[in-house]
């Protein structure tokens, strides 16, 4: 799972603490190396986690513990966290932000759209709607008043597979006719059917 997602650690440059090192007695040779830790989504870092600093001596190579060589402020200071760790994530969220901005137009002028179509209707629009249990039709303008429009309704219906699955926009029963008033239709709150969307 830590391929997928978890925390991983990248090194920094060292920072020089200009102490003696116990183990060879070298001066001005323990550096503090600094270690940050990411959490990462399917190997991409989204944002830092902690950090940590090992204590090394430059000469002998001996690694100590921070409670030999505690971390000062100044330290801490010294090192920042990679400004690259930031970017992907900044960018991951515009795009997020992107999607989520453009499906919500997108539903919006599809419902000005929608209800635009069913206040000025034209012989010939088609309605593509889906009935009660997902079950999906066709329903195309046969005529219409000032406050109704009437529709032939197609023959087939498309259970649980979409309008892909239709007979097609130009078969309909002719002599069958269904009737709706465009208050209901443009509130898509017409009990049998809900309107997907329309093409003239």
């Amino acid at each position: 799972m830590n391929f997928i997602f978890g925390t991983r650690g990248t090194s920094a440059s060292p920072i020089h603490t200009g102490q003696l090192c116990p183990a060879c007695g070298k001066e001005d040779s323990i550096l503090m190396m600094p270690y940050q830790r990411y959490f990462h989504l399917l190997q991409i870092p989204l944002f830092p986690t902690t950090k940590h600093f090992i204590p090394v001596c430059c000469s002998c190579e001996t690694s100590f513990t921070i409670q030999q060589f505690p971390v000062t402020d100044e330290i801490r200071n010294r090192f920042r966290t990679p400004r690259w760790i930031f970017i992907i994530p900044s960018v991951l969220a515009l795009v997020v932000i992107f999607i989520l901005v453009w499906v919500v137009i997108n539903a919006i002028s599809g419902e000005v759209d929608i209800k635009d179509k069913v206040e000025n209707p034209q012989v010939g629009d088609v309605y593509y709607v889906r009935y009660d249990k997902n079950e999906y039709s066709l329903m195309k303008v046969a005529s219409f008043t000032v406050d109704s429009i009437y529709f032939y309704l197609s023959p087939g219906r498309a259970e649980d597979r979409g309008l892909d699955m239709l007979p097609g926009v130009d078969v309909y029963d002719t002599i069958l006719k269904k009737s709706f008033s465009k208050n209901e239709l443009k509130c898509n709150s017409v009990k049998e059917v809900e309107i997907l969307k329309i093409e003239r």
